[in-house]
């Protein structure tokens, strides 16, 4: 599954030590959601991307949005809020 969808060896080993609970999910969904974290800009190689899969894995599209327009509210840019989501992926978590 983790193949399928471009990761290393050593990035499956680094991710299933580390975060095992992200890949206890359908391939479809798994794939959908590394899909989203590629279109927020996070690279793969990042040490990030794991936390960005996490949090994105556990919201649907209608939560980050709403997230989204919560940030909106207090002043920030689309662009900024991606730009903290590659630095801090669990941003949108916590909002």
């Amino acid at each position: 599954m983790l193949r399928q969808c471009g990761f290393s060896d050593q990035q499956i080993t680094q991710y299933l030590l580390n975060q095992p609970r992200v890949f206890m999910q359908k391939l479809e969904r798994f794939k959908n959601i590394v899909a989203r974290a590629d279109v927020f800009g996070v690279r793969r190689d990042s040490q990030l991307f794991i936390g960005a899969v996490q949090g994105l894995g556990c919201m649907n599209k209608a939560s980050i949005e709403a997230k989204f327009e919560l940030y909106k509210s207090y002043g920030w840019y689309e662009l900024d809020i991606i730009s903290a989501f590659r630095k801090f992926p669990s941003i949108l978590e916590f909002s």
